[in-house]
């Protein structure tokens, strides 16, 4: 499975990076991260997935 990240969504994760970094930034990174882990092993195959974070334009 590929993902593709729409303009929308990639304000939508850099929106709730900067909103949840304003209390905690480490806690923030590890929300970011997790989500684009997530993505990543959505195809179910690892060797399918992606730079999910470059694509995101968090990497």
């Amino acid at each position: 499975m590929r993902v593709r990240w729409t303009s929308k969504a990639q304000s939508d994760l850099v929106r709730l990076r900067d909103f949840l970094a304003t209390k905690n930034a480490a806690a923030a990174a590890r929300v970011v991260r997790s989500l684009l882990l997530a993505l990543q092993q959505g195809g179910g195959d690892g060797a399918h997935g992606l730079d999910a974070g470059a694509q995101a334009g968090l990497g």
